[in-house]
């Protein structure tokens, strides 16, 4: 209930953490530490998005290639930035008096600025590809559950959606990060839950989820061959990125609708419904006069 608090004060104890050691040990560590990491993610994450995405590999070799790519990049970012930082901090640097104390622990806030981002940057991408396996799961034709086998919500879809509850945490990272992103998950959602017929038809005629389940823009969407693969492939990535569903995200019709589909508790709430659970009942019971 109050997840959104427990960020802050998360948040608040890492700059305090980075505050206190840069004040008592230097900043120049801090720094040189979060530069490589800020840029072998930002290497890693670029050049997957502009280059090794396209290349004719596995996924998984393509997340090895940009992982060596972002490794490399930290290993000889963090050298040179030691180098640097080393000499502008030292005591005879130009910034001498911003190198521990108070001035260093001034500096050590643009670190943790740095830090916080990266862990809000994991938490959402994390929680997203959670909840649309926690969706792919429920969406199964073949399998049905009853309400003590009912797979729980993803703890980092919960932490996300916690986390999203900060403000400005949507819309920064809306530009930030092209997989998280609260339209494109809720289309991808709905493109999962497409497969199994009863939940759609709930979705397409729930007050709150019909504008767009039963959108002409959503129904383009399903009568898309490739976006069709892709889904059969559970590839939930390529269809975050696709430009269709990217295009779809941006109609003025349904984008607003869009931010405000609460969707993983809809599918939740008709999964665990009585008269859900009545049906899924009556599934079970030939199998056990099989028995």
């Amino acid at each position: 209930m109050f997840a959104e608090h427990g960020f802050l004060l998360f948040f608040f104890v890492i700059t305090v953490s980075l505050f206190v050691r840069a004040w008592n040990s230097g900043v120049v560590s801090i720094l040189w530490g979060i530069s490589g990491i800020a840029a072998g993610l930002a290497v890693g994450y670029l050049s997957y998005e502009a280059i090794i995405v396209n290349l004719p590999f596995p996924r998984g070799a393509k997340f090895a290639i940009a992982f060596v790519a972002g490794l490399l990049c930290y290993v000889v970012v963090r050298q040179i930035a030691k180098g640097v930082f080393k000499w502008l901090f030292d005591a005879e640097g130009p910034l001498r008096f911003f190198s521990d104390g108070f001035g260093g622990g001034l500096v050590s806030l643009a670190p943790s600025l740095v830090t916080i981002l990266i862990m809000t940057w994991c938490i959402r991408l994390g929680g997203t590809m959670m909840e649309l396996r926690h969706l792919e799961d429920v969406s199964r034709v073949e399998v049905n559950y009853l309400s003590h086998q009912y797979p729980r919500t993803p703890l980092s879809a919960q932490w996300r959606d916690g986390l999203e509850r900060v403000p400005m945490v949507r819309e920064v990272f809306g530009f930030l990060d092209v997989y998280s992103r609260v339209r494109e998950r809720n289309l991808v959602g709905l493109l999962i839950a497409s497969k199994k017929p009863e939940l759609f038809a709930y979705l397409q005629s729930d007050p709150e989820s019909r504008p767009v389940a039963a959108s002409v823009r959503l129904a383009e969407l399903l009568a898309s061959p490739e976006l069709d693969e892709l889904n059969k492939k559970r590839d939930h990535i390529a269809l975050l990125r696709h430009p269709d569903v990217r295009a779809a995200a941006l109609d003025p019709g349904i984008g607003p609708l869009l931010d405000t589909l609460e969707l993983r508790p809809l599918v939740d709430g008709f999964m665990l419904s009585p008269a859900r659970q009545e049906v899924v009942k009556g599934y079970q019971r030939p199998r056990e006069d099989l028995q």
